[in-house]
């Protein structure tokens, strides 16, 4: 190096070791610790509450009301359904246009406005569950019950109603 670029390369240097420098001291740096305002908050935080062992008793009475009335459109679907089933057994049923046929989809179309009152049931649930989507566990558990003895009625009114809807395909 030249001389003349030495004083520029020093002031170089040093302008890049002057950060470098400052994070040696430990002096003047904010502490990482809790501000006393902060200790405050959490003082004042207030403790969790704890989770009820049973639920809701409203709610329980809400929820056999939806099984009472899933199981009452379940019954009330079956009924017409095999209504349905007997009109499709009618010799002509399945021949578009006659009047069996005409008769099975009366009956089919029966069977499926019963459904919709067992789908009702299962919407009921479904808007329990999520107005309580935050609640309690045992609340919670609840609803995830009534619906695991709900969920086969429906799957089987599905079921149903797709054999039926087969039948009657031209």
């Amino acid at each position: 190096m030249t001389i003349a670029a030495r004083p520029a390369f020093a002031c170089l240097l040093a302008t890049a070791l002057l950060p470098v420098a400052g994070c040696a001291s430990r002096d003047g740096f904010p502490s990482l610790a809790p501000r006393p305002i902060e200790r405050m908050a959490r003082a004042d935080a207030p403790a969790e509450a704890e989770t009820p062992s049973t639920a809701d008793p409203a709610l329980v009475q809400r929820i056999a009301a939806v099984e009472r009335s899933a199981g009452a459109a379940a019954a009330a679907f079956a009924d017409v359904a095999d209504q349905a089933q007997t009109a499709l057994a009618r010799p002509g049923a399945t021949v578009s246009g006659s009047d069996a046929w005409a008769a099975a989809q009366t009956r089919y179309s029966a069977a499926v406005a019963a459904r919709g009152a067992l789908q009702d049931a299962v919407d009921e649930l479904d808007a329990l569950r999520r107005e309580r989507e935050n609640g309690a566990a045992a609340d919670i558990a609840a609803i995830e019950a009534a619906g695991k003895r709900i969920a086969p009625l429906d799957r089987a009114a599905d079921a149903r109603l797709s054999a039926l809807a087969g039948r009657l395909a031209p």
